[in-house]
């Protein structure tokens, strides 16, 4: 059996956005397409999505709002979502939680 190992590149704009993804068996793909401009971030782990931020050297999704803060892997609301039986969803006007 040949195991291949897949090299995984994220392509970020100059906003820092992932705007394109690619896994190969290739380590030098962007070379290899004629884009080694420094935009292909080789990366470690899962692909981060489309619209994914480059920040301190981690792929995070986009801040759904501007009060969330990130905490280490994930973005957080400023009050926990509530402990209830109903579907809640942030308003952002209120900072809070209401009644979806």
């Amino acid at each position: 059996m040949i195991i291949i190992e897949q090299y995984r590149f994220a392509k970020i704009d100059e906003n820092n956005i992932v705007i394109d993804s690619h896994q190969c068996a290739n380590k030098f793909y962007p070379n290899s397409i004629g884009e080694d401009d420094g935009s292909w971030i080789l990366v470690n782990g899962e692909l981060p999505g489309l619209g994914y931020e480059y920040v301190d050297s981690e792929f995070r999704p986009q801040q759904p709002y501007p009060s969330w803060t990130w905490n280490i892997d994930h973005w957080e609301p400023p009050v926990a979502y509530p402990q209830t039986d109903t579907t809640k969803v942030w308003n952002e006007e209120t900072q809070s939680w209401d009644e979806s």
